[in-house]
């Protein structure tokens, strides 16, 4: 039986590269954690464990389409993308996962600040990626409480989408996993960087189904996802399984870790 267990740090346990796990285990990791410093911070200060191992470093702003005036200005340490488990559902031709983050994303708006000499009109908020992270750390939020079957399938199908699979697909054979498997490319999510060169593999996530949490942790040695609960662990296979264990029983995703994958082209 499994005692005093915490999710999301075996999630990031099971992530491969050892120096994750020993920066994690840290004595600099716990008290970030215990401080809830994960909304951001401004540029400039020492960088933690935690800033290096998930923190996304992004400067914003609001190019005004009208004046050409830029205000809103702001740069701030990201250790989380927060997206709507309906924006990750919807499916345009063509669309992969990381542009219908960006598209998302875009729909929030802040007015060309008249208090710097701006017109006011509404615009979208432009985000550039500044530094990349170690991990790339996906919270879903969702509406409901319970979402239905459907809801829930709809969900874990959009983070099967491929996105730029490039040289993972050679690895991604060896290991025997499907190649349109559970890729991010943070090129497509924000602006300032070529797509191609931060790609993201989904390696494990924390799950919820009413008050309860489970683990699911893939095992790249063969393949198989395991799900880690309160009373012990279980084999579950392949990403289908998962989909339907979880479509079964209403497990929604709500936070999804993925490791840097190697470097490749993106092609259109």
């Amino acid at each position: 039986m499994l005692l005093m267990w915490c999710p999301e740090l075996l999630c990031i346990d099971s992530l491969t590269p050892t120096f994750v796990r020993r920066r994690c285990q840290s004595s600099c990791f716990l008290p970030a954690l215990q401080a809830g410093d994960f909304q951001g911070e401004v540029f400039g200060a020492a960088d933690t464990a935690v800033d290096q191992i998930f923190g996304i470093k992004v400067t914003e702003e609001v190019r005004c389409s009208s004046c050409d005036k830029v205000t809103h200005h702001a740069c701030h340490t990201q250790y989380f993308y927060l997206a709507e488990d309906a924006a990750l559902r919807l499916r345009c031709d063509k669309s992969t996962m990381g542009l219908r983050m960006r598209a998302a994303a875009s729909q929030e708006k802040k007015a060309c600040d008249t208090d710097l000499a701006g017109c006011g009109l509404l615009n979208s908020i432009s985000r550039f990626m500044q530094r990349a992270p170690i991990v790339f750390t996906l919270q879903v939020a969702s509406e409901a409480d319970t979402p239905d079957a459907e809801a829930v399938g709809g969900t874990l199908g959009a983070l099967d989408e491929t996105v730029r699979i490039g040289q993972w697909v050679t690895k991604a054979a060896a290991l025997g996993i499907a190649a349109a498997n559970f890729k991010v490319d943070l090129g497509e999510v924000y602006q300032g960087v070529d797509c191609g060169l931060h790609r993201y593999t989904l390696r494990s996530m924390v799950c919820r189904n009413d008050q309860q949490y489970q683990a699911l942790v893939l095992a790249p040695e063969t393949g198989s996802w395991v799900m880690f609960g309160d009373t012990g662990f279980s084999r579950v296979g392949s990403w289908a399984d998962v989909r339907r264990k979880c479509e079964a029983a209403r497990i929604q995703p709500s936070m999804l870790f993925y490791e840097a994958a190697a470097v490749g082209s993106c092609n259109a």
